[in-house]
């Protein structure tokens, strides 16, 4: 018997069922450059990932996907109440373009108002002027991280960990068009079908309809 054959996202479907995690073997790939001469902000958040409503506090990272043509690199907006992806970007270079394309893109999708705190490592791409200058058109507050703690942005570590495990070290990607396209499918999975402990099993959506719901009737 030569055994079954399965496609990957059957692989991938079963695994997550079955809470079963795969041992990968990754090449580290530095994704923050702090070692410059930009003014950096002030830790807002400190370690509080907490929010009673959202487009209070968005968190941002960049991290990176190994493809057959070379690399992807990802940059995602969390929303901190939810844990709902609510932004994101690709690209083949890693710079201040890409940075600004997830938060422009986050922006479209919520329309935060004056205020919101956009919190984030201590990189380039996210001091840099034109980064400022895109901040400044939503009225947002950046926020940073201390030099070399990665604890101080947890939450994005925590979703790039769950988007490594449950997407990408299950799957080849041969293009970066494939690559973009799984990130899409991984995406509306984990908003609207991944439970999370941290909103009491729920997922971000249904927690986010839960709270508009709890708001009207207050």
């Amino acid at each position: 018997m030569d055994g079954w054959t399965v496609g990957r996202k059957r692989v991938r479907r079963l695994m997550l069922e079955s809470e079963l995690v795969p041992i990968t073997l990754r090449r580290h790939v530095a994704t923050t450059d702090s070692k410059h001469g930009l003014s950096v902000f002030p830790n807002l958040v400190n370690r509080d990932f907490r929010a009673v409503t959202v487009n209070r506090v968005w968190v941002s990272d960049f991290t990176y996907i190994r493809i057959d043509e070379g690399w992807l690199y990802l940059c995602s907006v969390l929303e901190i109440c939810s844990r709902r992806v609510v932004g994101w970007a690709v690209s083949r270079t890693i710079d201040r373009n890409l940075a600004i394309a997830a938060l422009e893109n986050a922006a479209k999708n919520r329309r935060p108002g004056r205020g919101l705190i956009f919190h984030t490592d201590r990189g380039s791409q996210y001091a840099s002027a034109d980064f400022r200058r895109a901040m400044a058109r939503y009225g947002g507050l950046q926020s940073m991280s201390g030099p070399g703690c990665p604890y101080d942005n947890a939450c994005a570590e925590s979703f790039f960990r769950s988007l490594k495990v449950e997407c990408v070290d299950v799957a080849h990607f041969a293009t970066r068009r494939q690559a973009t396209e799984e990130i899409a499918e991984y995406m509306l999975f984990y908003n609207r079908r991944r439970i999370h402990a941290s909103l009491d099993y729920r997922t971000p959506v249904e927690f986010e309809n839960d709270l508009i719901t709890r708001v009207s009737a207050s």
